[in-house]
């Protein structure tokens, strides 16, 4: 095992599992893996940066899924037409106003 904690999580609606695998440093790409749990047949993977995918949070309300890697780095993946809030706030708020320096 390459990492003593897995990543994986339910849909909202239990209809699915998202895991994260493990890899070692340098050698290939972490991938983001989605099942159905009625089949068990995988329905989608995903290539993700850096290195092994460990927390996964699927959030129920938001319907965006959250995750970091062994890098240290944190993604959030999410749908625009599905999504309202979030980090769908981040995409729709301008930055401040500063005052013009004299």
């Amino acid at each position: 095992c390459l990492s003593p904690m897995s990543g994986l999580d339910l849909s909202p609606d239990e209809t699915m599992l998202v895991a994260g695998t493990a890899v070692k440093k340098g050698e290939g790409k972490p991938l983001l893996n989605f099942f159905s749990l009625k089949s068990m047949q995988q329905l989608a993977s995903v290539e993700m940066d850096g290195s092994s995918v460990v927390p996964i949070i699927w959030h129920p309300r938001l319907n965006q899924i959250l995750l970091g890697n062994g890098d240290g780095k944190a993604y959030a993946l999410y749908d625009p037409s599905m999504s309202e809030k979030g980090v769908m706030f981040c995409n729709v708020k301008a930055a401040p106003k500063r005052a013009a320096l004299s």
